[in-house]
Parts: structure tokens; C-alpha cells; sequence
């Protein structure tokens, strides 16, 4: 088995903690409690198979052309689309969060990171993921501000500001 070696990476709204859940460590708690239980592969209440939600309101992109896309891409290939968590997944992404949120996580990774997020990201924390590059030896956030989660599904301007520092970065 070989390494596989990174020079440098970008990071697109990283879920290195959650903005969407009020109490994290109670949502954590009770995942390892139902996974215990045998519902790990039970959607969180409230969850369902529906890929996509209503454009209404939703928090990962107002660009209705480019949600309209991703509803389209779904329909006809439906086993790309995510529907809502399991309490597995949520047990196991609390469990990850949980080592990315320790500084010693950031301090051991030496490659130069970029980072790209809206500040008020409704489903990723932009805040944990400052804490996180204040830790790292090469890191560095770009805060693109009106955008949503999904920066490449965004408006056109906040897209080519996305691939103008990922071109910078990378050159």
C-alpha cells in the first residue's frame, strides 16, 4: 500500500463544527445513546430519504438557477444525492468533529490549507473553523460574505472569487 502525498489542500465550508444544531454535545450524547440503542441507521427525527430540500429558505445556495441543477442532477441520478443524516453518520461526524475541534489535531498537519466559507454559514461553523487555522502551521480562511454553505453552487461573483484564491493558492 502506498502514501498518498498532499502538497497543499482547499476546503470548502469544512464541517469542523456545526452553526445548524443548538446544542452539539446534547446532539452528541443522544447519537451514541440511539446508536447504542440499534438505530444507527435510523434517519434523525424529523429526517427523510427526500434528497433536496425546498429551495425556500434553504441554506445552501439562493441561486435558484444552480439549486434548480442539483435538483435536476438528482432526479436522474438519484444515488448521488444525500438525504438527511442517519444517527450513525451524525454519531460518527460528532466523534470527528469532536478530534478536529482538539488544537493538537491542527498543530500535527503541516500542509498549507485554504480555507473557503460564508461567515454565516447556517450548516457549518465559520467560527470552529477559525479556531482550527489558528492552530495550524500553514493555514489561511477566506470569508466570502453573503454566501451560503455550498459556495460552488453560489452566484457567479462569489464563485470566481472562490476560483480566483483557489487559482492563487495553488500556483
Amino acid at each position: 500500500q502506498s502514501a498518498i502525498t498532499i502538497e497543499r489542500g482547499v476546503l470548502s465550508a469544512p464541517m469542523i463544527g456545526l452553526s445548524m444544531v443548538q446544542f452539539p454535545r446534547v446532539a452528541h450524547i443522544m447519537a451514541r445513546v440511539f446508536k447504542a440503542l440499534g438505530f444507527s441507521k435510523a434517519y434523525v427525527p424529523g429526517g427523510t430519504d427526500r434528497p433536496l430540500m425546498p429551495y425556500k429558505d434553504n441554506p445552501l445556495t439562493p441561486d435558484l438557477m444552480r439549486f434548480s441543477i442539483s435538483e435536476k442532477l438528482f432526479s436522474q441520478a438519484p444515488d448521488l444525492a444525500i438525504a438527511s443524516p442517519t444517527i450513525g453518520w451524525v454519531k460518527t461526524s460528532f466523534d470527528a468533529m469532536d478530534r478536529l475541534q482538539d488544537p493538537e489535531t491542527s498543530k500535527a498537519i503541516s500542509v498549507p490549507l485554504l480555507f473557503v466559507a460564508g461567515p454565516h454559514d447556517r450548516i457549518t461553523d465559520t467560527k470552529a473553523t477559525k479556531r482550527f487555522i489558528s492552530y495550524l502551521r500553514s493555514g489561511r480562511l477566506i470569508e466570502l460574505n453573503d454566501a451560503e454553505h455550498e459556495i460552488l453552487l453560489e452566484r457567479d461573483a462569489l464563485r470566481h472569487a472562490f476560483w480566483q484564491a483557489f487559482d492563487e493558492f495553488m500556483a
